[in-house]
């Protein structure tokens, strides 16, 4: 799927860079990087991804999201939050497998 197909209709996505890149993967994690993948960094309460970006694209990153502004040189998508962007942007890639799931639920109070 190209960035910009993947980044459509996400509410409040800034794209920075070619639309026309292929996107194979969405990963937070700056080490299961690879060619072709998309990384979303996020500010966590001990360390912000953000600081793992130039880590990320030496392993193949094409193009990065983030809450910050983008960088010289760097195909970037600037969302309002990156956490949400992750959640949507995966289920995205890989055709909304949650719609395809058929739940059951039990309710009551006694005897479950």
């Amino acid at each position: 799927m190209t960035l910009g197909d993947l980044v459509r209709d996400l509410a409040g996505a800034e794209l920075h860079g070619d639309p026309a890149l292929d996107i194979g993967a969405v990963h937070y994690d700056s080490r299961r990087c690879a060619e072709g993948s998309l990384v979303v960094a996020i500010k966590g309460l001990a360390v912000d991804g953000n600081e793992f970006v130039d880590a990320a694209r030496k392993k193949g990153a094409s193009a990065v999201v983030s809450e910050q502004p983008p960088r010289e040189g760097v195909p970037w998508v600037r969302v309002r939050d990156a956490r949400e962007a992750l959640a949507e942007l995966s289920a995205r890639l890989l055709a909304f497998p949650g719609r395809a799931l058929d739940l059951v639920g039990v309710t009551g109070t006694n005897g479950k």
